[in-house]
């Protein structure tokens, strides 16, 4: 975990308690490891569990011959459905794609080398006919750098050995994981909704009726 000095440009307001800092950039809060409160052992186990879903995703079986090194890596004007893809190479995205399915569906890309995206370039989202893919279901896991060019709009949870570049512009569904640097320039980052979105509290029980009053002595 890296030290609030270490996060630059969101002119960050430490909270009086110490543990977390906001910005006028961040929906939320955001923590360092010189915060107070125990947050340095937090975070460390979440670098942990980033680093254990990096390993899950890339020990995935190929789901088959036809999921390996799809186009050579330049992808192009393509339609990936739900399984575990796997390049020899690095990936190229140079114009929209589209990851077709249901929600229940996982997508899995196993990335060995550069994951880049071209300006403008959209991953699009469209159903089966059973309901949209969702973004907590869509995993890229790259041995190298990610890097989406301006205007790009990208969809999933982002697992990098190194770091990852958003250029002005450029937008998420899904998470940025980077194992060693994160640069989002004027990018717009939403996370996913929760996998199991909490049910609603339960309705209060009606208002019982007063007990009737005793019968009258005769």
């Amino acid at each position: 975990p890296i030290a609030s000095g270490a996060m630059t440009g969101f002119d960050l307001a430490l909270d009086p308690s110490g543990e977390f800092s906001t910005s006028t950039l961040v929906t939320g809060r955001i923590y360092a490891a010189d915060y107070a409160g125990g947050t340095t052992a937090l975070l460390s186990t979440a670098v942990a569990d980033m680093e254990a879903a990096y390993d899950d995703a890339a020990l995935r079986p190929v789901s088959g011959a036809a999921y390996r090194n799809v186009l050579a890596g330049a992808i192009t004007a393509h339609t990936f459905t739900a399984g575990v893809y796997s390049w020899d190479t690095g990936v190229s995205v140079t114009s929209d794609i589209t990851l077709r399915g249901s929600p229940g569906d996982i997508f899995i890309f196993q990335v060995n080398g550069v994951l880049s995206v071209d300006g403008g370039t959209t991953m699009l989202l469209e159903s089966d006919g059973n309901g949209m893919p969702q973004a907590h279901n869509i995993w890229w896991q790259v041995t190298e750098r990610v890097s989406a060019a301006a205007n790009a709009h990208l969809e999933g949870t982002f697992l990098s050995k190194t770091q990852i570049t958003f250029a002005a512009g450029s937008s998420i569904s899904g998470r940025v994981l980077p194992q060693t640097a994160a640069t989002l320039t004027a990018t717009t980052a939403v996370p996913p909704p929760p996998v199991n979105p909490p049910n609603p509290p339960p309705s209060p029980p009606p208002p019982s009726s007063p007990p009737s009053p005793p019968p009258s002595p005769p």
